[in-house]
Order: C-alpha cells, then structure tokens, then sequence
C-alpha cells in the first residue's frame, strides 16, 4: 500500500480513497502471484508433476505423506541419522535431475508467494491449493531442500 501511494504521489495522481485503494492493490498482488505459480508451473515437466502427486498423497491407513517425511529433520547427529540425511538429499536429487530447465532456474529458487510456501512446512494444508499452485510451491521447496 505505502509503495503505491508513494508511486501514485510521484506520478501526481490524486490517491483514491484508502479501501478503493487497497483492493486495488490486493487484486494487482492476486494477479501478480498467479502469473508467478503459472509461470513456475510451466517449467515443471510431467515427470515432476506426477512425482509431486505422489509426495503430497497420504496413503490410506497412513497418517503422514512422503512430504512430510521428507521435510522430517533429523532430531540429533549419528550415523545412522546422516545416512537418512543422505538418502533424502539423494531422492531429492533424483527428483529435480528429471527436470533441468527447473535446477538451475533463478525464479525456481524463490517462492511464488512468501506467505503460501509457508503451507509447505504443514503438507496437509498443500490439499487446500490448485494443482499448479501446490505443484510450484513443493517444486519451490525441493529447489530450496537441495540447497540447504
């Protein structure tokens, strides 16, 4: 809000009245952050998408999905507990090898939208989403996974 009313000042535009205002930028920022999921969702290729779909389904008779233990961090520093870490990084690797245009993708690196990659710490929440949405956001953070 503060950016466009300083945007609107420097342009001499007499600003609108503060709620007109606000759903203005509230519908610029929607906008904004569609094309963004899009855009990332376009350079996901089939492979990915349906990997995704499998990382995100919660299996019957199981309480978590395959996101969530992939996101499970390790609780100390043993060798057994690096060996998973491994075995993470290595799945991980494998998912993203099948979609190159994506690894190295500078846009890949950052969320479509800071606030619903937040969704991605809670992977059930990653069901209330649109595919293309949900599939950018965990693209996003396996992007972010291999880099940490």
């Amino acid at each position: 809000m503060a950016r466009a009313e300083d945007r609107l000042r420097e342009w001499r535009v007499m600003l609108p009245a503060p709620s007109t205002l606000e759903r203005l930028v509230t519908a610029e920022v929607t906008r904004a952050t569609t094309r963004s999921v899009h855009q990332n969702f376009k350079l996901l290729p089939p492979s990915l998408r349906e990997a995704i779909d499998l990382l995100v389904e919660v299996r019957e008779g199981d309480a978590r999905s395959s996101l969530f233990r992939l996101k499970d961090y390790p609780k100390s520093a043993n060798a057994a507990v690096i060996k998973g870490d491994i075995v993470r990084l290595r799945l991980i690797e494998q998912l993203l090898d099948t979609s190159a245009g994506l690894r190295r993708s500078r846009s890949a690196n950052h969320s479509p939208n800071s606030a619903s990659s937040d969704a991605v710490t809670m992977p059930g929440d990653l069901r209330r989403f649109a595919k293309p949405k949900r599939d950018a956001l965990v693209a996003c953070y396996l992007v972010e996974a291999r880099r940490r």
